[in-house]
């Protein structure tokens, strides 16, 4: 097996499908390679991959073993830094470990037809353990500049093939050529599907028995993009999962193809199903005199004992690896045994609770066409009750209980249960929310002493208490710096101890205005959040996520001296787009020497497809041009 492996590797390596020219032999170059200044298909790509290939086999012990080589051109200065490689890897007890690595540059002389090959000093190469179940490999390539050729290739061992991966074939720079080869055990099936744009070329072929040879070309590159749920989402990609395998008998075991199967097999899981209706916590419940409580005061007082009190491991699981009982008894466990506790501490009291599983927004969207287990990387609470709905994680510390965990927004969980199994559109009604109030009284000489009063409810007080929970001293300091143009008296933060009601930010100091002759100019947009415009590019690739929907009402006085009148004043207004999905309004009173600013901006929606990007992008740009027009003062 192990010779049959090598032989189909080396013939993979070395030539390309679909009739191409053959791949040269490990850091060798090809005139093409050398030529190579821009990438054809996306130009602007500060380097291209110019092949990533990969074989999956098995080895005598039916270990799985991925060959994988990939070669990157450096095209502009910027891109140098992919002569860092890092190979992120399972380790936990052993699982997955990397061998055979080697990697070689190609360095341009200054005649940049010559190169230079330097290899790769394996004492450079050290491996770092980032948690208790990953580690990496990392290694930085010398002599790195725009025009160099970087190579490198390892050898992925895991202990079963219980460790595959989807393939993604595309990447944040172009990819010219992606492939990969899956070899499946005898006797194994697995599933797979391409998630690939319309417009893009796949190539799925089967070279040899048991094989299936993925292939695209000619890829460009997925960049950053503001407000984007997962780019991974939208990467090109094929995901896999084990479907089944047959019998000595000749019989077709299969997994779940099926969502109804799929939830029964998570029900008939000693390490899901079967640690459901255990019986924990009946001290804990009898002392806080459960059964004298409000439903809701049930769900409150559980949730907060879960999320006070049993510590997260940090590790995602969509399964109970530690029994219920004894995470209870330790108080720590996965993301999916902590909530778990909680589900049968809620069932213990008389609460209807389920596990749903969850694929949080950094792990990227759930489709819904096959059941594909990998998908999902956590799972969650769900809660009916009286009428409500509510979706609780155990893990997150943070979060009051009838608020959704900032990761569930905009996604798809499936709810496990013999009855009520099914999707889940996890959406939330309460909004971000931001109140500012300005009182300014602007002096003769054109310095403005001004109190700002922010006030951030539902998701904006989340956020916000987030961020000055992990550290009160730096959530100042990025307040003062935030309004630099300030000179800052005092800092003032109430209600961050609270789950409800507000959190306040009390700002004083003081700031020259903007002069210009006998005109000074003021400005009422610094405390709002919408400076510049995200949303710069020509065209958009992903859907655009804010998350929830928002809403930002600004208020602003302004007290002018005696030596002073009002020039001009902006013109009352209001935009929207053609739904009123997004909606800016303003307005200005001028009453003797005073001048109110009344500001408010309406984001009705939480998603924007990329075919509306067009719409998203011209409202922002006027959005930003109205709160950039000034008040004008004059001198008498």
């Amino acid at each position: 097996m192990k010779k049959y492996f090598a032989l189909v590797l080396l013939i993979f390596i070395n030539e390309i499908s679909l009739g191409q020219t053959p791949i040269p032999s490990f850091g060798k170059l090809t005139p093409e390679e050398v030529d190579l200044k821009e990438c054809a298909f996306d130009k602007t790509a500060e380097a291209v991959v110019i092949f990533d290939q990969a074989v999956t086999n098995y080895d005598d012990s039916y270990s799985l073993v991925t060959e994988r080589r990939i070669k990157i051109k450096i095209l502009k200065e910027s891109g140098v830094d992919r002569g860092n490689i890092n190979i992120r890897y399972y380790s936990h007890e052993g699982f997955e470990f990397i061998k055979n690595l080697d990697a070689v540059v190609n360095t341009p002389n200054a005649d940049e037809t010559s190169f230079v090959e330097t290899k790769l000093d394996k004492r450079s190469v050290y491996t770092k353990q980032l948690s208790k179940y990953y580690s990496v490999v990392s290694f930085a390539l010398p002599n790195v500049k725009k025009g160099s050729i970087i190579e490198y290739v390892y050898t992925s061992v895991k202990k079963d093939y219980g460790g595959l991966r989807n393939w993604h074939f595309q990447s944040d720079i172009p990819v010219m050529l992606s492939s990969y080869l899956l070899y499946v055990m005898p006797n194994v099936t697995f599933a797979y599907t391409a998630r690939i744009k319309s417009y893009f070329r796949i190539s799925i072929t089967s070279p040899a028995p048991g094989s299936t040879l993925f292939e695209m070309r000619n890829i460009p590159g997925l960049r950053d993009e503001a407000y984007s749920p997962n780019e991974k989402d939208y990467l090109q990609r094929v995901d896999f999962q084990f479907a089944g395998h047959y019998t000595r008998s000749g019989y077709f075991q299969n997994s779940s193809t099926t969502w109804q199967e799929f939830n029964k097999d998570f029900l008939e899981e000693k390490e899901f199903g079967g640690q459901l209706n255990k019986k924990i916590g009946e001290d804990f419940l009898k002392a806080n005199s459960i059964t004298a409580l409000s439903t809701e005061d049930k769900i409150r007082l559980v949730y907060d004992h879960v999320r006070n009190n049993i510590t997260w491991d940090e590790y995602y699981s969509i399964y109970c690896l530690t029994p219920v009982k004894t995470v209870w008894e330790k108080k720590k466990g996965n993301s999916a045994e902590v909530n778990f506790v909680m589900i049968n501490l809620l069932r213990a009291a008389g609460i209807d609770a389920y596990p749903i599983l969850v694929s949080e927004r950094s792990n990227g969207r759930v489709d819904t066409t096959y059941p594909f287990k990998t998908q999902f990387n956590t799972v969650m609470t769900l809660v009916m009750a009286e009428g409500k709905t509510y979706i609780m994680d155990g893990k997150d510390k943070l979060t009051p209980y009838f608020m959704i965990p900032y990761d569930a927004l905009n996604t798809i969980g499936f709810l496990v249960d013999k009855k009520t199994s099914g999707f889940v559109t996890i959406q939330s009604s309460s909004k971000y929310e931001k109140n500012i109030a300005l009182e300014a009284d602007v002096k003769s000489s054109g310095t403005i002493y001004l109190t700002a009063y922010e006030k951030f409810k539902n998701y904006g007080r989340l956020e916000n208490t987030y961020n000055y929970r992990l550290s009160s001293n730096t959530y100042e300091s990025n307040l003062k710096n935030k309004f630099s143009f300030m000179k800052i008296d005092s800092v003032t933060v109430l209600g961050a101890e609270s789950d409800t009601g507000y959190l306040d930010n009390i700002i004083k100091g003081s700031y020259e205005a903007e002069q210009s002759g006998d005109y000074y100019l003021l400005h009422y947009n610094m405390f709002l959040n919408f400076k510049t415009n995200p949303f710069t590019t020509e065209n958009r690739f992903t859907k655009i996520d804010f998350g929830y929907r928002s809403v930002y009402n600004l208020e602003a006085i302004f007290h002018l001296p005696e030596n002073m009148t009002i020039e001009s004043v902006p013109k009352d207004a209001r935009e929207a787009n053609r739904d009123n999905s997004m909606v800016l309004t303003r307005r200005f009173i001028k009453s003797g020497n005073m001048v109110k600013v009344k500001v408010s901006i309406e984001l009705n929606r939480a998603e924007f497809y990329s075919e509306e990007y067009s719409m998203v992008k011209s409202f922002f740009t006027k959005m930003i041009d109205m709160l950039g027009e000034p008040i004008v003062l004059k001198t008498k």
